[in-house]
C-alpha cells in the first residue's frame, strides 16, 4: 500500500464502519494502558491493547456507562452485547469489516491493512454537529 493511496477495500471498509458507535471506545484510556477486559476473548494486558483498528474490533471495548436512577451506582453496558452475540451484532452494522477481520484472525492477509489504521476519534455525529 502507498502511503498516499487509500484502496477501493479499504475505502470501502472505513464506509462500512462508520455504522458502528465509536463514542463508546475510551480511546483515551486505552491510549494511556488504562483499559481493562479482553479482545476477541482473550486476555491481554493493557500494554497490548492498541488503538489499531484490528485491536478495537471487539464488542468488549464498545462499552458505555449509566448511571441508575434509582441507586445511583454506575454501571457499564457493552453496547454490542458480549461474546458471539456482540459480535453477531458488530457484524449486522459492519459486516464488510467484520468479515476482513476474521480473514486476519484466520490467517488470511486480505485483511492486513486493518493493522495499519489507528482510531484517533470516535465521537457522536450529533454532538460534533452541535459545537459547529
Amino acid at each position: 500500500m502507498s502511503v498516499n493511496n487509500v484502496s477501493h477495500k479499504e475505502l470501502l471498509t472505513f464506509s462500512n464502519l462508520t455504522n458502528l458507535e465509536w463514542e463508546f471506545v475510551n480511546l483515551e484510556a486505552i491510549k494511556k494502558g488504562d483499559n481493562d477486559g479482553t479482545i476477541g476473548g482473550e486476555d491481554k494486558s493493557n500494554s497490548e491493547l492498541t488503538t489499531q483498528l484490528n485491536d478495537l474490533l471487539a464488542p468488549e471495548n464498545f462499552v458505555r456507562e449509566e448511571t441508575d436512577p434509582e441507586t445511583g451506582k454506575k454501571r457499564t453496558i457493552q453496547v454490542y452485547g458480549e461474546g458471539e452475540q456482540g459480535l453477531f451484532e458488530m457484524r449486522q452494522k459492519a459486516g464488510i469489516a467484520m468479515e476482513y477481520l476474521e480473514k486476519l484472525e484466520a490467517g488470511n492477509n486480505e485483511g492486513a491493512f486493518l493493522r495499519d489504521w489507528e482510531v484517533i476519534y470516535g465521537g457522536d455525529k450529533y454532538k460534533i454537529l452541535e459545537e459547529i
